[in-house]
Order: structure tokens, then sequence, then C-alpha cells
């Protein structure tokens, strides 16, 4: 049976940018992905990695709205 080992590290974080759900790690048995689990950040976003919002009210799953361009209106000249 394989022994299951944990490690808990403190890392600084630029919370202006989307957190990494893992990083590669080039292990003795080759190259596998290892998930991070972040600890201590209550408002996180699971779908684009972003503090600050939930999933529930990411900007990255709301619909985009088009602008629409209005015709040119006809205008008289200024004058002063």
């Amino acid at each position: 049976m394989e022994k299951i080992a944990f490690t808990r590290i403190c890392v600084r974080v630029n919370l202006t940018q989307p957190l990494k759900p893992g990083v590669w790690i080039n292990g003795p048995r080759g190259k596998f992905f290892q998930r991070v689990e972040y600890e201590s950040i209550t408002v996180a976003c699971f779908k684009c990695g972003v503090v600050g919002h939930r999933d529930h009210n990411c900007p990255l799953l709301r619909p985009q709205k088009k602008l629409i361009q209005a015709p040119a209106l006809p205008c008289s000249p200024l004058t002063i």
C-alpha cells in the first residue's frame, strides 16, 4: 500500500492575477500535475481564478452585450 503525504507551504501570490489551479512537478517517476488548495481566501471564483467575486458573478460567464452604433443624425452648423 502506498503512503499518502501532504505538504503545506506558505507562498505570496499576486491577487490581481488569476489563481493557478495547480503546478507541474518533475518527480522521480516523471512529470505530474499537482492541484493546489488555497487557504484563507474567502471570495474567489473557480471559473476564472480571480479573487474578489464568486462563480455566479463571474464577468467571463455573463453574456457579452453588443454595442449598436446609432445612425448619424443631421445637425446644423454651430454658430457663435
